[in-house]
Formats: C-alpha cells, sequence, structure tokens
C-alpha cells in the first residue's frame, strides 16, 4: 500500500502515467472518468453485436439461393481495435473492461492484462480528443478536468 501511495504522490507532481498502469495509480478525482468511460464502453459492446441472417438473394442462381445481410454490427471502436489487433476477442475485451469499470485493472507485464492496456489506451484518447457514439449520432467532446491534469500534452508522450 506504501507503494502505491509513493506513487500516487509522484504522479500528483509529474503527471507520468501511461496506458500500461493501472488506473489506481492516478487520482481518485481522474481515475473516475476512466470508470465511467469503461462503463459506456462496456454498455455498448453489450447492446451492440455483430448479427448476420441470411435472406433470399436477389437474383437467385439455384433453388434456394440466400446471401447473408448484417443485422448489426459491433461498435466502431471494437472493429477498429479487432483490426489492428492480431486475435482480439470479445470474451478478454468484457473482462478488460468490467477490471477497468471495478478499478480492478492490473499493470500490463504479461500478455494476459493486454486487453487492459488496450482499454486504458483506448479511453485515454477518448477523454482528451472527445469522440462520436454512431448509437445516437452524437458528438462527445475531450474531458477538460483529463485534459488539464496530463496539461494537454500530446498523445505520444503518454501511448
Amino acid at each position: 500500500m506504501e507503494k502505491i501511495k509513493r506513487r500516487l504522490n509522484k504522479l500528483n507532481s509529474m503527471q507520468e502515467w501511461d496506458s500500461y498502469q493501472p488506473i489506481v495509480y492516478l487520482p481518485k478525482s481522474i481515475s473516475k472518468f476512466f470508470v465511467k468511460e469503461a462503463g459506456k464502453l462496456l454498455d455498448e459492446l453489450k447492446e451492440l453485436r455483430l448479427e448476420v441472417i441470411l435472406v433470399p438473394a436477389p437474383e437467385p442462381r439455384h433453388y434456394d439461393h440466400r446471401i447473408r445481410k448484417v443485422v448489426s454490427r459491433n461498435p466502431k471502436w471494437y472493429r477498429e481495435l479487432y483490426g489492428s489487433n492480431k486475435n482480439f476477442r470479445r470474451d478478454r475485451s468484457f473482462n478488460a473492461l468490467i477490471r477497468i469499470k471495478k478499478s480492478n485493472d492490473a499493470y500490463c507485464n504479461k500478455s494476459k492484462y493486454r486487453y487492459d492496456a488496450v482499454y486504458r489506451e483506448l479511453i485515454f484518447k477518448r477523454l482528451m480528443e472527445g469522440y462520436s457514439d454512431e448509437r445516437y449520432d452524437y458528438e462527445y467532446p475531450s474531458n477538460n478536468n483529463v485534459r488539464r491534469f496530463f496539461k494537454k500534452k500530446s498523445l505520444e508522450y503518454f501511448l
């Protein structure tokens, strides 16, 4: 516990947190935004899922010819993560988001917790830059409290 307190004091003065470190190393006033955003991502991932059905082909080439039709898609941010990370798994995404939401995420020193770091990085970008929600066609602005804490340094510094 003493080690965490020393690390918190250092972070408060230097703002040198990166996505490989758990959000417990951030002050509560900042980590609460990560927790809230993880909850939003988790809800969106539960709600939106790729669903494909078979429908009759518009120009049938044989008896009972059918084609696939997408009924619903994964969230855009998940599709981007899936495309940019080899062997990206939905179940591990759920587990990582639940850990972050409970402030129980882990330091990324093993591949088991790689997903925690991936989602902390995503949340950090969303809080620093803002994002659009495709479900409700709404633009969320960047979080000024988070930007102030990190003193608006470039994202490359932290990621």
